[in-house]
């Protein structure tokens, strides 16, 4: 069994002594009476000798003074004693177990906790409520007694007058049945909040149209995000995602339709990532978010549009032609298809340039200093037209080469396919310039081409066409393909020449006559011709020829041989002479001068079958196409033709032919012979006359009367 210890009567206890010898005589008496007293027992070192947390036993004996024998006689047998004294000088401990510590509470707790006092048995539990503010702890309540004591645990039910986001602290402090006060405090704080807490997203933003244009982060929706608010913390934050059209919920795997689902998305700073979302949707978002004291908040309503379908754009200026003369703005149409409920429309369109020579982009001040493109907006008096700002247009070089790159934005910022027009910026007219016919001669005898150069004024430019017209003064109208006849006006009777050389229309020819523009005798024409590059930019001055139409050959007459009219004989040749004539009047070129050759002869010994030869002056030409020779006096119109050598080359009885043509000013000139302009025969009597050379003397006989006849009369 355990070891019994007995008090030395000095500093200690000591298991080596026993029930017997550990009697110590009481260190004060007091008389109160004959035969009784009170008496004290306190040796100086008794306190110090006792051992804490021990059970004591206190005995105490009496015998008198009686004679002659004290009572009692055995001094054992009035033994009285005080059992199952506790002396205890250890504090008790004390454990506040509920709240725990550093909680966030949305209501009046119950204060418990446990306690230790094990031999003494515990008497009290206090507590002392404080609140924080900054600056420090201010008493809120002191000494509140525990309402609920147990052996070893406690309970205060009493809590009350807390205010919401206020940090509480209590100190508890324990008391056992020796009177020890616990030695430490135990101590929580915790905080007591009903302020609901706050939630807001970032995206989407309410009404916000979004797109699937990552590189607007703005307006798309990579993650709806948000954040929640509360003075101690959220524990949480959940969102509900609704399609506004058939009222279907995202349930985290799919869409159901009624039946509402929370996700978690987060604490303080939420996200979740979307489902895939409808194109032309409107959907609604709502987030609640819970805070540490389980306070659940206002819910945050948000709608937003789902656009995902890219919008379009046209450019109109610069157009496709590749060219421009003048461009004092861009512009173009942009729009947007309508999917689903909800298309969004378009936000903007926008307008890069640069130019190809030094491969600088347009800046926002107008010029061409940016390294990269800059996309500049335009102005949208009323979509889906749009202008790019006169401000902004920059100010084009000609003879210049640049690129315009045009894109659209809807309000989702879905973003177009890039439309892009590269164009020579050309102001410069070309040149033009009519080879055939020349100028030169104001009568043309044919012109089966009509034929001239065109150049662009630039070295970058290229011509779109070259056009002509022909113009006919006596119809006063101008050629028409469409009629075949000079029917046009001014405007219409443009038409467009051909090329088949070089670069196109810079070599150009229309067909004439025959088989093209249908030009008439004696008519004066006027042809025009004028190039356009294909910046559009028009020659201003026409290249001109005025000229007459001049197809009908001369004609003419043989009027005298030998001086006299022509006949059957004759004994001279020389002087002919005749007549020329170029019809029609006020229509034709006109006889060619003498010496040109506008009135020409030939002649014909038959027999021989040698056509004179005037240089040298006899009859040795076989070819009679070389044979003619020009007059040598009068006019084209009255010619003559004196060659004493020729009479001399007379044979007589010889068979000879005298032949006309003449030759007009137009060129090629017309040759004869011709017996009405337009024919190439001769005409004998007229232009073509024969005779037979007579130059013997005539021998004249006389046969009747005979010589020396007598006669009564004379007959014949």
């Amino acid at each position: 069994g355990p070891t019994t210890f007995y008090y030395n009567n000095g500093p200690a206890f000591s298991a080596a002594f026993n029930e017997l010898d550990s009697w110590y005589p009481a260190t004060a008496w007091i008389d109160q009476g004959a035969s009784s007293g009170a008496w004290t027992y306190a040796p100086g070192q008794l306190g110090a000798a006792m051992v804490s947390d021990r059970v004591y036993r206190v005995r105490a004996r009496a015998q008198d003074n009686a004679v002659p024998a004290a009572n009692p006689a055995d001094v054992m047998n009035n033994v009285v004693g005080k059992f199952n004294i506790v002396f205890d000088t250890t504090p008790p401990t004390v454990q506040v177990t509920a709240p725990a510590g550093g909680l966030k509470l949305n209501y009046t707790p119950v204060i418990s906790g446990t306690a230790d006092a094990v031999l003494s048995g515990l008497k009290d539990v206090l507590i002392n409520v404080s609140s924080f503010a900054p600056g420090g702890w201010t008493a809120v309540s002191v000494n509140n007694q525990a309402n609920n004591i147990w052996a070893s645990s406690w309970s205060w039910t009493t809590l009350s007058g807390l205010v919401t986001n206020t940090t509480y602290q209590l100190a508890v402090r324990a008391q056992d049945n020796a009177n020890n006060w616990a030695a430490v405090y135990s101590t929580i704080t915790f905080v007591y909040d009903i302020t609901p807490p706050s939630v807001s997203a970032a995206k989407p933003v309410n009404e916000r149209y979004y797109g699937d244009n990552a590189a607007e982060p703005a307006y798309y929706l990579d993650f709806f995000s948000g954040s929640a608010g509360d003075a101690f913390g959220i524990a949480r934050t959940e969102i509900q995602l609704k399609e506004s059209v058939a009222g279907s919920y995202w349930n985290g795997a799919g869409w159901v339709v009624g039946v509402s689902s929370w996700l978690a998305a987060g604490a303080e700073n939420w996200q979740y990532a979307p489902p895939a979302l409808g194109d032309g949707f409107r959907y609604q978002l709502e987030a609640r978010a819970f805070d540490l004291a389980g306070n659940l908040g206002a819910y945050a309503t948000y709608y937003f549009k789902h656009d995902a379908t890219r919008p379009s754009i046209l450019l109109a200026e610069p157009g496709m032609a590749g060219f421009q003369n003048s461009l004092p703005r861009i512009s173009g149409t942009a729009s947007d298809p309508v999917i689903g409920s909800f298309s969004s429309g378009i936000h903007v369109a926008q307008v890069a340039a640069q130019d190809k020579q030094t491969t600088l982009w347009l800046d926002e001040s107008g010029f061409f200093f940016a390294p990269e493109a800059v996309w500049i907006s335009t102005a949208a008096p009323a979509w889906p037209a749009w202008t790019m700002n006169d401000a902004s247009t920059p100010t084009w070089i000609t003879n210049n080469r640049y690129r315009v790159d045009v894109r659209a934005m809807d309000v989702a910022r879905n973003t177009s396919t890039v439309v892009t027009q590269e164009f020579l910026y050309d102001t410069q007219v070309p040149a033009v310039y009519v080879s055939t016919p020349s100028g030169v001669n104001n009568y043309l005898g044919a012109l089966a081409y009509i034929r001239g150069t065109a150049a662009d004024a630039n070295s970058l430019g290229e011509l779109q066409g070259t056009y002509a017209r022909v113009k006919n003064f006596t119809a006063n109208a101008y050629w028409s393909w469409g009629t075949g006849n000079f029917t046009a006006n001014s405007e219409s009777g443009w038409f467009v020449v051909s090329s088949t050389e070089g670069a196109p229309y810079t070599q150009w020819f229309t067909t004439g006559t025959p088989g093209g523009i249908a030009l008439e005798n004696g008519v004066l024409y006027e042809v025009n011709a004028r190039a356009a590059d294909k910046a559009q930019n028009y020659s201003p001055v026409y290249s001109t020829r005025t000229f007459t139409y001049d197809i009908y050959k001369p004609t003419g007459a043989v009027t005298g041989v030998a001086g006299v009219a022509p006949s059957a004989y004759h004994k001279l040749l020389s002087p002919l002479g005749g007549s020329g004539f170029d019809a029609p009047a006020g229509g034709s070129a006109g006889l060619a001068a003498i010496l040109d050759g506008g009135s020409q002869v030939r002649i014909l010994e038959k027999e021989t079958a040698k056509w004179w030869n005037d240089v040298s002056r006899n009859f040795s030409i076989t070819d009679g196409n070389l044979a003619w020779f020009n007059a040598n006096g009068g006019s084209p119109q009255a010619w003559t033709y004196t060659r004493d050598e020729v009479n001399a080359a007379l044979v007589n009885g010889s068979n000879y032919l005298v032949q006309y043509r003449g030759s007009d000013l137009a060129a090629p000139a017309n040759v004869g012979p011709s017996t009405n302009g337009q024919d190439s025969f001769f005409t004998l009597t007229k232009d073509s006359v024969a005779f037979t050379a007579d130059t013997a003397m005539p021998v004249s006989r006389v046969t009747y009367p005979v010589d020396g006849a007598k006669m009564k009369a004379m007959t014949v």
